[in-house]
C-alpha cells in the first residue's frame, strides 16, 4: 500500500487515503521526480529518464538512492485520482549494496547543479552500446543477492567500459587502464594502481574460490565504479580502446 502522510503517533496507522501497490517492502519516499515534456511521451521513456537521473545522483551522493515505484500521475494527485492509477514497483529490492556514507542526505545546490549538468551527458552517452552495457551492469550490481555477486558484476561492468573482455591478463590490464583513467599525474597513478589490483584480486577470490569480501572492499569496488562514471559524465566520452 502507499500512504500520503505520516502516522500521527508512533503506534498509529498512516491516515487514509491508501492506494494498493504490488510490493512487500517498506519505504519512506522523500523526493518525487516528475518527468514532463512538451510532447507525448511513453511510460518507458519517462521511466528511463527518471532512472538516469537517479543513477547520475547515485554516483555522486553517499546515500542509497532508489526509485521504489512509478506512477502515471504525480504523487500528490494519486489519492484523488479516479479510477486509482496503477502504481508499479521498480527498485524494490530488499538489498542495496554500495559505497554509502549516510542513510539519508539533503540534495544541496551543488547536487542539483551536478544533476542539471550531467543528466544531458548521461542521455548523450546512453546511445553508445558500450556505455549502456557498463551503466546497466554497474547499476544492476547494487541489487545483487550478495555483496560478492554485486562486486563481480561491477568488475564485469568495468571490463566492458575499458573494452577488456578478451584480454588475457585482466588484472594487469584493468589496473593499468583504470589507474590511467583516474590519475591526473604519475604520483596518483602509483597510488591507484595497487588499490585497483588488490580489489580485482579480491574479485578473483570470490569468483574462483567462493571467498567472502570485507565490507570495506565491497564499498571500495563500488566507489571505483562511481568515480569512473563521474569522470565519464564530465568528459562526455568513453576512453579510447
Amino acid at each position: 500500500m502507499t500512504a500520503y502522510a505520516p502516522p500521527p503517533s508512533a503506534k498509529a496507522h498512516h491516515p487514509s487515503p491508501w492506494v494498493p501497490v504490488l510490493a512487500s517492502t517498506k519505504f519512506d519516499c522523500r523526493v518525487q521526480i516528475r518527468v514532463s515534456s512538451g510532447k507525448a511521451q511513453d511510460e518507458a521513456a519517462a521511466l528511463n529518464t527518471a532512472w538516469l537521473a537517479a543513477t547520475v545522483l547515485r554516483c555522486r551522493l553517499g546515500a542509497p538512492i532508489r526509485i521504489p515505484f512509478y506512477s502515471p500521475v504525480s504523487f500528490n494527485e494519486i489519492p484523488t485520482t479516479s479510477p486509482a492509477p496503477q502504481i508499479t514497483p521498480f527498485e524494490m529490492g530488499e538489498t542495496h549494496i554500495g559505497a554509502f556514507t549516510t542513510r539519508v542526505c539533503d540534495l544541496e545546490k551543488e547536487g542539483i547543479q551536478w544533476l542539471k549538468e550531467m543528466l544531458p551527458s548521461a542521455t548523450h552517452l546512453f546511445s553508445d552500446l558500450r556505455f549502456r552495457r557498463f551503466l546497466t551492469l554497474s547499476d544492476t550490481a547494487q541489487w545483487a543477492h550478495s555483496p560478492e555477486a554485486g562486486c563481480i558484476m561491477v568488475w564485469t561492468a568495468l571490463e566492458v567500459f575499458f573494452d577488456l573482455s578478451d584480454k588475457q591478463d585482466k588484472t594487469k590490464a584493468i589496473s593499468r587502464c583504470l589507474s590511467k583513467y583516474l590519475a591526473s599525474e604519475r604520483s596518483e597513478y602509483d597510488k591507484i594502481f595497487p588499490l585497483v589490483r588488490k580489489q580485482y584480486q579480491h574479485r578473483g577470490s570470490a569468483v574462483h574460490a567462493g571467498a567472502s569480501l570485507e565490507n570495506s572492499d565491497v564499498a571500495q569496488t563500488f566507489r571505483l565504479a562511481n568515480v569512473v562514471l563521474q569522470q565519464c559524465l564530465i568528459q562526455r566520452e568513453l576512453p579510447a580502446t
